[in-house]
């Protein structure tokens, strides 16, 4: 530890003591002064003796570090006296220490160093010391000399945020103003148009690549700045007019205006140029900028577009199907915008009459609710919608299939709808005579089934009048006999009637044919087709006839029949009177038509059955047995007698080979015999048959074959005659029989070949 300085004496001293301690005195008096300059100094010192033990800290020393010198051995001075590195973060390492570097000899000069003392702020410091020695160079210790740079290390630290401050924000401002000058560049380079800037002598002082190109395509000049922009100009007329507008601008006047650069048509490029000067911070004109618009484009698009107004207006124009625009308002109503002549045509209103009007003020109300119903499907749909509709117009009635195409807003909107509208009036009555003619066939082929399903006059009658019940949709059908007006009476042989309306056949009695009667017939006689009556009609309605059966209008016809008396043919209306549509009267004629056709075959069919039942009759009671054989030879009709001389019945000959019947020794003659048939050979000849009781009977055959109009053989056909009797009374005496086919054999009597 130091030593402590000592107060000087106050006892007197004498000569000689004062001559003989004066080098004592003098040498105390220079260890106080130095002591005590030592302890005044601002700087901290601290040092230590030649075996590293520390000796001294001045005043300074101390409060910097809070404490005196203690024996503390150097390795553990930086821990006990809070050293740190010039950081004052880092614990200083005690062989860093700089008295510890100065003991050892080594220069400390200015070396940083910091003491975080307990309790204190951190004191920075500069450091420097050395070794002390005596005049023989012996090591008597080393000292250090402590800088206090705290308050200079505070104010270098501010003066350095405030320089990396100053620093960031002059890097700022440069990066906006780079980013400035970018955006500038970025907008001039990618604006569509040319932009240049001219000095007051017309050098360029920038331009941007559009600019540049463009002066390559005009005037092939590559341009460069300082260049005249009025050199590069090869076509006189566009030099003295970019002239002109330059020195309007370098007089201060800002404009714009249109204009176009280059000879050739083709090439020609179209622009707005604006033309405004370039103001020094004195307001004097340092230059002119020019901002050019390349209209080109544009203005050959406008001239496209014109051109294709133009195409679409001749469309339009003159297209055959009738085209309209149409607004939609508000309020749910639709205005007419446009419309096309066709549409004038095929409506009959005018354009003047419909264009900037509603529906409702152009057409009947009845027509606006229809058109303003499709419309509004088309909205809603906000899809191209196809409607048909029929309207009553100037020119008619008219059936129209429409295109109706909703267009919209940026909102979405359907604000106007473009409609497309083809007269389909030809197509639709072509359609409905289509769907009538489909109609008529197929009513025709259920009549037609109905004729030919029996051959029952009757049912068929009944089942006809039926179906014309159903198609015809009437009160009564009936058939009338005979429709004669000479006739004394007539009656209804067949009527069908709808519930609560029954005709003539129900009383079950013939009508006498008074004078109205008989005028209804003699006029459906003298008509080529059907005759409605009602009233108010041509034809009145006989009164007596038709008050009594609660007739209200009729439709009838004669029919003509191949055979017998004419007959009518008709259909009652009793609920109201009724108008008959021509398809309608058409079906009824040829439904009447039909029937004729019907009741020929029927009644000549009946005629034929009747006759054929008498001629039956005549055959079933002849006395000849009568056998008819097919091309196969097996029966296919006999006759009652026959059936009777074999002990059979009809039913149980039919289908069946003659041979079966034949006696066994006579089947070969039998088969020769069929074989002259199929020759066209026709004889008279003994044959016998054996009966189901086992007897014999004998009979006369009379053969002929049968042919049809080619000549093929269809069959034989032969009359027996039983001879029984007479050959049980003839003698017994042999005689040659036919049969045998011997020499004595006689031949037929009569044979022919047919042709």
């Amino acid at each position: 530890m130091a030593e402590t300085p000592r107060p000087p004496s106050s006892a007197p001293v004498s000569p000689e003591d004062s001559r003989a301690e004066s080098p004592k005195a003098r040498l105390r008096l220079g260890r106080d002064f130095n002591r005590a300059l030592l302890e005044n100094m601002a700087d901290g010192v601290v040092a230590c003796d030649a075996d590293a033990v520390l000796s001294l800290f001045n005043r300074t020393a101390r409060e910097w570090h809070g404490t005196d010198p203690m024996r503390v051995p150097s390795s553990e001075w930086p821990k006990y006296y809070d050293l740190f590195r010039a950081d004052g973060v880092t614990p200083l390492a005690a062989e860093d220490v700089p008295l510890a570097r100065a003991f050892r000899g080594e220069p400390v000069v200015n070396e940083g160093m910091a003491i975080v003392a307990r309790g204190r702020p951190p004191r920075f410091v500069l450091a420097n010391g050395g070794q002390i020695t005596d005049d023989a160079g012996n090591k008597l210790g080393a000292v250090v000399v402590m800088h206090d740079v705290t308050e200079l290390r505070a104010a270098d630290a501010q003066l350095r945020r405030t320089n990396e401050t100053l620093e960031a924000r002059v890097a700022e401002r440069t990066a906006q103003l780079r980013q400035q000058n970018a955006t500038l560049l970025g907008i001039i380079e990618s604006a569509i148009g040319p932009i240049f800037s001219v000095d007051r002598e017309c050098r360029y002082t920038s331009f941007n690549r559009q600019h540049a190109a463009t002066m390559a395509v005009l005037y092939g000049a590559r341009i460069e700045l300082g260049g005249c922009l009025l050199d590069y100009m090869t076509v006189e007329a566009d030099r003295d007019a970019a002239r002109a507008n330059l020195q309007r601008a370098l007089a201060g006047e800002s404009f714009a205006e249109e204009a176009f650069s280059g000879e050739d048509v083709r090439s020609r490029r179209y622009f707005r140029v604006a033309h405004s000067p370039i103001l020094g911070e004195g307001g004097e004109v340092l230059g002119a900028a020019v901002f050019g618009h390349d209209m080109t484009e544009r203005r050959r698009a406008e001239e496209q577009l014109r051109d294709s107004e133009q195409r679409y207006r001749d469309v339009f124009d003159n297209v055959l199907d009738g085209l309209y625009l149409l607004d939609v308002l508000e309020d749910g109503r639709f205005r007419t915008v446009e419309v096309n002549p066709a549409l004038e045509r095929l409506t009959g209103i005018p354009r003047s009459f419909s264009v900037g009007k509603t529906q409702e003020e152009t057409t009947s109300p009845e027509n606006a609710h229809l058109v303003n119903e499709k419309y509004r499907r088309c909205v809603e749909s906000r899809h191209p919608t196809v409607e048909e509709i029929a309207l009553d117009l100037p020119v008619g009635h008219r059936w129209f299939q429409s295109i109706l195409v909703p267009a919209t807003d940026h909102t979405g909107r359907v604000t106007r709808i473009v409609g497309i509208s083809r007269d389909v009036t030809e197509l639709k009555l072509a359609e409905e005579e289509r769907q009538e003619n489909l109609q008529f066939f197929e009513a025709m082929d259920r009549i037609n089934r109905a004729t030919q399903d029996t051959a029952d006059l009757e049912r068929v009658a009944r089942d006809v009048l039926d179906l014309v019940l159903e198609l015809l949709d009437c009160e009564r059908a009936y058939l009338v006999f005979p429709c004669d007006p000479d006739a004394a009476t007539w009656t209804t042989p067949m009527e069908r009637y709808r519930p609560g309306h029954p005709g003539l056949q129900s009383l079950g009695v013939a009508m006498p044919t008074d004078p109205e009667v008989a005028e209804t017939f003699r006029l459906l006689l003298a008509a080529a087709g059907p005759v409605a009556f009602r009233p108010g009609a041509a034809h009145l309605l006989p009164a007596e006839v038709s008050a009594g059966f609660g007739i209200k209008s009729f439709l009838a016809m004669a029919l003509r029949p191949r055979t017998g008396q004419p007959w009518q043919f008709g259909i009652h209306q009793c609920s109201c009177p009724r108008t008959w549509s021509p398809s309608e009267v058409r079906l009824f004629e040829a439904i009447g038509q039909r029937l004729a056709e019907a009741l020929s075959s029927l009644l000549a069919h009946r005629e034929l059955r009747t006759s054929e039942a008498k001629y039956r009759r005549i055959v079933d009671t002849a006395r000849e047995g009568i056998w008819a054989l097919g091309v196969d030879d097996r029966t296919e009709f006999i006759n009652a007698r026959m059936a009777q001389m074999l002990d059979r019945s009809a039913e149980d000959l039919l289908g069946r080979p003659m041979s079966h019947f034949v006696l066994e020794s006579e089947r070969a003659d039998h088969q020769r015999r069929l074989q002259n048939r199929r020759t066209g050979l026709s004889e008279t000849y003994e044959r016998r048959f054996l009966r189901r009781d086992g007897a014999v009977v004998w009979t006369l055959a009379s053969a002929t074959p049968l042919f049809d109009g080619q000549g093929n053989y269809q069959g034989s056909f032969a009359m027996f005659s039983d001879i029984t009797e007479r050959k049980r009374h003839e003698p017994s005496t042999p005689r040659a029989c036919i049969c045998c086919n011997t020499p004595r054999a006689t031949r037929s009597m009569r044979s022919w070949r047919r042709p």
